[in-house]
């Protein structure tokens, strides 16, 4: 049974940060659908990784919405609380989900910014979806996409290893994979973490099934991106490596690679500045080329 005084502190706590960018809600398969929106301008949606939410952005959507209309979604298949209803928690699936997701907004055309297996999304939807995306932000893109030396994709068992929390000290395990510097984190966000993960932690782990299955399509397609590409990693990032970014240089087309030191895989939360900084720079290229192919230099 939810703690509602706990709820209560935690969503206080997140809405806090939230400024001018509100909460709505959209019915898409029968099913009522958070999102964060605020700003004018083209259009910014970002798309978070597994076990993240939409008010993750909130920071980095506050700094972009002086010149863009910007959108987080609750990710179907990566959010925690909510997945499709009746349907595969997959790329295609979400590809579907998300097109008419942009139907119900009126957007015809976006920047996406993706982090970890929101990339993989990301990536995906810019492959089968090329003139509907401007750009593509790729922030910490995970290990998926090589197998391993069993012929399996290492990255998920790693994963579902990382989140099978018996205690809520686990939490904290997890959170110092995952930061180069684990940051203070207060132990009522912790306990909320830990309830919440452990109430919908059955049902999670089928649609982490689903997606990975669905994983091996996104090397074949990487190759079919047209929109420029930035991809930013972090030094000490433990689900990513540098065989990765040699094989997303290798197949897309338009790729600038920014390489992140003293930083794990939450590079928006480690290196804020920084990241603001090239997705803002990226963003404004990529909407001045006009669909012509991008030759900007993004600084690190």
């Amino acid at each position: 049974m939810r703690n509602d005084g706990q709820y209560q502190y935690v969503t206080s706590h997140l809405n806090s940060y939230l400024g001018s960018i509100k909460n709505y809600q959209v019915e898409i398969y029968d099913q009522r659908w958070r999102y964060l929106d605020g700003g004018q301008g083209k259009t910014v949606i970002f798309l978070h990784g597994l076990c993240g939410s939409k008010t993750q952005w909130r920071s980095l959507m506050r700094h972009l919405i002086k010149g863009y209309r910007v959108i987080s979604i609750d990710v179907p298949g990566l959010y925690l609380e909510q997945g499709l209803e009746n349907r595969k928690n997959n790329l295609r699936e979400f590809a579907l989900w998300f097109d008419v997701f942009l139907k119900k907004l009126d957007v015809r055309k976006c920047h996406l910014i993706g982090h970890s297996m929101g990339c993989t999304m990301a990536a995906y939807y810019a492959a089968t979806r090329c003139s509907a995306v401007t750009s593509l932000t790729l922030l910490s893109f995970p290990d998926v996409l090589l197998p391993g030396d069993s012929g399996k994709i290492e990255l998920w068992g790693r994963f579902k290893e990382s989140i099978y929390f018996k205690t809520v000290e686990d939490i904290d395990n997890y959170f110092q994979n995952i930061y180069y510097k684990l940051p203070s984190i207060p132990g009522i966000i912790k306990k909320f973490s830990y309830q919440s993960f452990k109430k919908h932690e059955d049902r999670y782990l089928v649609m982490l099934d689903e997606l990975a299955a669905t994983m091996p399509l996104i090397l074949t397609l990487l190759g079919k991106i047209e929109c420029p590409v930035l991809s930013v990693t972090g030094e000490y990032d433990g689900w990513s490596s540098e065989r990765l970014q040699q094989e997303i240089n290798t197949h897309i087309p338009v790729c600038e690679h920014i390489h992140l030191d003293n930083c794990g895989h939450m590079c928006f939360f480690e290196r804020p500045i920084a990241v603001r900084t090239l997705c803002a720079e990226f963003l404004d290229k990529t909407s001045l080329s006009k669909n012509k192919q991008y030759e900007g230099v993004i600084s690190n």
